[in-house]
């Protein structure tokens, strides 16, 4: 403020000798009065604030609307590998689990008939090796033939394969008795859950019974319309907005395009990764999100601080020739924050960025 007003004292003591220099003069020729007036508006404009004018790309955001789901490498679903009814289930949707942890049991006649068929399949190897190992003592005592013990050994070494094959798939299938028990894969939340108490399942049902995700880091998919597919690029950033929290921007940043249209919707997905470390970014949540997105277009980029605004135009003070300001209207095309596009004024102009008003009125005034 008190730059400004130091600055303000400056132009008006400027202001009033610059109309004494006029007045002291006038009984001369006009040539001296421009002369004059010029070289005191030179010493003015040199102390204050300028900048170069570049045309750039017009720097417009771009506006999507996205929806929040897991990370599809921290989610697992969790499916039944055998028939039965539910019995209980210990979880609900929402709740967070841990690796290993029992979320579901059910009762299974192929859980109960794969385990009677482990307990016969090691009663047939018990039997199996008595036998061979009964007909060797008798071949080594010429008692039996060799062919008969051979035959002992190969019915040894089948029901040894039949005991480890009943072993892979109790393993693959897993349940002790007739109870087969769900347990989860990873740690996270259940973000679906399609069984209840006593409800019947099947090993081929399409749907998984639970969806389990870790939502430590979640994704943004927003929805690109054909128009702006063009203007989306790898590594731009974002600034995204939920609706339960619209006062908080999430800065990230695009890292997957995904080159394929939805042909109902007509847009192409973007992918934004956030990490969620205090679980705030909830999976479904709809979202907004803003893209720092460069356009083809091309123009006069301004320091917005630049402006002069004067009965609902717009105005700039650019250095003309023999370093003396001039009024130069202007016509805005976009503004992004500090930064003005803008027609009229070329690229390698010089423009005004400080006190610009009050030689604006300076100006106008004459």
């Amino acid at each position: 403020m008190n730059r400004y007003k130091y600055m303000k004292s400056n132009i008006i003591i400027f202001m009033i000798a610059a109309s004494l220099l006029f007045a002291g003069v006038s009984c001369k020729n006009s040539k001296n009065d421009a002369a004059s007036g010029n070289v005191a508006r030179n010493i003015f404009t040199e102390d204050l604030q300028k900048t170069v004018v570049h045309a750039e790309e017009i720097n417009r955001p771009l506006k999507l609307n996205g929806r929040i789901v897991p990370d599809e490498a921290k989610q697992a679903s969790v499916y039944a590998l055998v028939s039965g009814r539910i019995g209980q289930v210990n979880v609900e949707l929402g709740d967070y689990v841990r690796k290993g942890q029992t979320i579901a049991a059910l009762k299974s006649a192929e859980v109960a008939g794969v385990n009677n068929d482990l307990t016969l399949a090691r009663q047939n190897l018990e039997i199996a090796r008595k036998n061979r190992d009964t007909y060797k003592e008798l071949y080594e005592s010429d008692l039996v033939s060799e062919r008969e013990y051979i035959t002992t050994k190969a019915e040894y070494e089948k029901a040894l394969s039949e005991l480890q094959k009943a072993e892979n798939v109790s393993a693959i299938t897993g349940g002790e008795n007739s109870l087969y028990t769900l347990v989860s894969p990873i740690n996270g939340y259940i973000i679906a859950k399609n069984i209840t108490s006593n409800s019947e399942v099947r090993a081929d049902m399409a749907e998984p019974l639970f969806a389990i995700a870790d939502l430590s880091v979640v994704w943004i998919l927003a929805d690109v319309f054909e128009v702006d597919i063009d203007r989306i690029r790898l590594g731009q950033t974002v600034d995204v907005q939920t609706l339960s929290n619209s006062g908080k921007t999430y800065a990230g940043k695009i890292d997957k395009i995904y080159n394929v249209l939805d042909p109902e919707t007509r847009t192409m997905k973007a992918r934004v990764s956030l990490a969620n470390s205090n679980n705030e970014l909830k999976a479904g949540m709809f979202v907004s999100v803003k893209v720092e997105a460069k356009d083809r277009e091309r123009a006069a980029a301004v320091p917005s601080s630049a402006l002069v605004f004067e009965n609902n135009k717009m105005y700039v003070i650019v250095l003309g020739k023999n370093n003396q300001p001039e009024i130069r209207p202007i016509k805005e095309i976009f503004r992004s924050g500090e930064k003005c596009y803008v027609e009229g004024v070329s690229d390698g102009e010089t423009v005004i960025t400080s006190g610009q008003v009050f030689l604006f009125e300076e100006l106008n005034a004459q």
